[in-house]
C-alpha cells in the first residue's frame, strides 16, 4: 500500500515524486486501510504521518519529506 505525492522544489524548480509503502510489521500480517480505525494520513512541514492497522493493533508510519529514501519510523498507538 503506497502513499504517492509530489514535492516542487522552488530552489531548482523540480517536481519530485515520492512514493512512500507503509510496511509491514513482522509477526502482524498484511497492512490494512479499511475505515473501520480511523485510519488517515496527517501533513506537517517535514513529514507524512499514515495511520494503519494490523492484526496486532493501530500503528503510525512516520514518513520524511525531505529524505525520502529513509525507511519511516512506526509507532504503535494501541
Amino acid at each position: 500500500m503506497a502513499l504517492n505525492f509530489s514535492r516542487y522544489d522552488l530552489s531548482t524548480r523540480h517536481l519530485q515524486a515520492l512514493s512512500f509503502a507503509v510496511p509491514t510489521r513482522p509477526g502482524c500480517g498484511p497492512v490494512a486501510k479499511d475505515g473501520t480505525l480511523d485510519e488517515r494520513e496527517t501533513y506537517t512541514a517535514r513529514e507524512v504521518v499514515a495511520t494503519r492497522h494490523d492484526a496486532c493493533g493501530v500503528f503510525e508510519a512516520h514518513f520524511d519529506w525531505t529524505a525520502p529514501g529513509i525507511r519511516p519510523v512506526v509507532r504503535p498507538l494501541k
